[in-house]
């Protein structure tokens, strides 16, 4: 294919932008800036709409990179707290199941089968109950006062 002259390409470039198909449609208005673009021996895109147009979409694309990452973190952080009710409702089950066996047994309910002194203390002290006072003497002696 033999090499276009400058007056050649602009003349190729006003037969696309004049017809009446997509390029027209879409490069109608940057002709002129194309057209100085090719007489000085810029890129072609250089300065148009269409430029701008991909500066835009790469920047959408930037967004939608990082709203994606942060969907997943939060599909992510979801999969992980729908586990931690998984595991909470298995124990949950498991001490009902407890319950419901030492009814039918019919047996006194006591917490300690199911929970250490310890953990009923620490939930005790944390939600604000007031200690038995058996449970405070046994705390005072475990720490030695």
């Amino acid at each position: 294919m033999a090499d276009l002259t400058k007056k050649q390409e602009i003349e190729l470039l006003e037969k696309l932008v004049n017809g009446n198909g997509y390029f027209a449609e879409y490069f109608q208005k940057d002709f002129q800036q194309m057209k100085r673009n090719i007489e000085v021996d810029h890129p072609i895109e250089m300065e148009t709409k269409f430029n701008q147009y991909k500066d835009m979409v790469s920047g959408y694309e930037v967004k939608v990179d990082d709203l994606t990452y942060q969907l997943e973190q939060a599909n992510t952080k979801l999969i992980h707290r729908e586990g931690a009710i998984a595991v909470s409702k298995q124990i949950l089950t498991d001490i009902l199941i407890g319950l419901v066996q030492n009814q039918e047994d019919e047996q006194v309910t006591d917490p300690n089968s199911f929970f250490t002194w310890e953990e009923i203390v620490k939930i005790k002290v944390k939600k604000g109950f007031t200690l038995t006072d058996e449970e405070a003497t046994n705390l005072l002696e475990r720490a030695g006062i």
